[in-house]
This record gives C-alpha cells, sequence and structure tokens, in this order.
C-alpha cells in the first residue's frame, strides 16, 4: 500500500484484512522468508481510533475464519508487575521513586527476552489463533523499547507464526540509517529490525 499514511482508516483496515486473510501471508511464504514479524505503524495522533478499528478488524477476521490472538504490552505488563507484588507499590509511591532508578527496576522486571517474549509465547499457546496481535508499545514506553522485544520474538515462536506488532510512529527505512523505528515520530532508533512493514506486502 503506497503512501499508507495518506490513506483513510477504512482504505487502511480493508488492506489488512486482504492481507491477514491471504494464505500467503497465514503461511508465511512470499517475501517472508527471513521473519515472521511484521510492524504495523499509525500516527499517534489517531491511537484511540486505531485502537477500536483494531478490535474491529479481530472481530472482522473472526467472522472470516480466522482466530486472532491479541496482547496488549500495558496489561500484560501490568498482570507480571503485580505477580511479582510491586505494581500497587510503584503507583502509591510513584512520587517518590527516583526516575531513572524506577526505569531500570521496570526495564529489569519487564525484560523483553528474559521475561515479556516467553510471557507472549506463553500467553498465545492459551488459545487457538493463526496470527498474534501486538499492541500497546506506546504505552509501556521507556520501560519496554520495541526493537528489543521485536530481537527477542523470534526465539519465542515455536509455530512460526505471523506475529503483527502495532507501532505509533513510523517504520522507514533511509539510505543514511537504514530502518529505522520512530516512536510518536519523535525517538528514533537507527537499527535494522528483523521485521517487515506490512503496508509493503503487497508490493
Amino acid at each position: 500500500m503506497k503512501n499508507y499514511q495518506k490513506q483513510t482508516m477504512s482504505d487502511r483496515m480493508d488492506y489488512l484484512f486482504l492481507v491477514i486473510s491471504s494464505e500467503d501471508f497465514l503461511n508465511l511464504k512470499g517475501e517472508t522468508k527471513e521473519t515472521s514479524n511484521y510492524i504495523c505503524p499509525f500516527d499517534p495522533k489517531e491511537a484511540e481510533t486505531f485502537a477500536k478499528e483494531t478490535r474491529r478488524l479481530k472481530e472482522r477476521l473472526h467472522t472470516n475464519g480466522i482466530e486472532v490472538c491479541m496482547i496488549d504490552l500495558y496489561d500484560l505488563s501490568k498482570t507480571i508487575l503485580e505477580e511479582e507484588g510491586a505494581w500497587d507499590s510503584i503507583i502509591e509511591d510513584e512520587t517518590d521513586w527516583d526516575k531513572e532508578e524506577l526505569k531500570d527496576m521496570l526495564k529489569g522486571m519487564l525484560d523483553p527476552k528474559e521475561v515479556l517474549a516467553p510471557r507472549i509465547e506463553a500467553e498465545a499457546a492459551k488459545t487457538e489463533h493463526q496470527v498474534i496481535f501486538i499492541t500497546g508499545s506506546g504505552a509501556v514506553f521507556p520501560y519496554v523499547r520495541t526493537h528489543n522485544l521485536i530481537e527477542s520474538l523470534g526465539s519465542h515462536n515455536a509455530k512460526n507464526e505471523p506475529i503483527i506488532i502495532f507501532f505509533p510512529g513510523d517504520y522507514i527505512d533511509t539510505h543514511a540509517t537504514g530502518l529505522s523505528l520512530e516512536l510518536f515520530n519523535m525517538f528514533p532508533n537507527d537499527r535494522y529490525y528483523r521485521a517487515h512493514n506490512i503496508y509493503n506486502y503487497m508490493e
């Protein structure tokens, strides 16, 4: 889908429905031999509307016989912190925490490789599905960085299922920096990512 940023929400959701519904996508055929991870970028200004439309897309796919496992990173992180007995303390004493100490503590408790990726794999195993949606990447920044999560998911996707990470920002390719995720269109991270921009799937 060329110039996806200029397309209407309805057109983008129709495109995503067509891509995800295709057998090639679900079976990881074509250009996806290297990785099963996809980035679906969107304008941060439309986050609320996009979240609603993503849930509708999930239901539309269900109606078409395609089951989606949807995992929200904020909800998952909150559950993990509650299980560790840390959530209430963080919320009640948030103003007393040194920001850097809190950031470092949460980065450790929500480590993508050791904690989040295995937990995502475990949560996905609880449901019958053909594709995984991961949302909430903006809500867990800066404690969880999307590029670190992407790098960790590969070893925790035994079924080699398509994983779509919905990202509030842009995923761009320039000659100077290569592939770059830019969260909220403000925080670039100039690295190569083992993931495809899903809007390039049909090109």
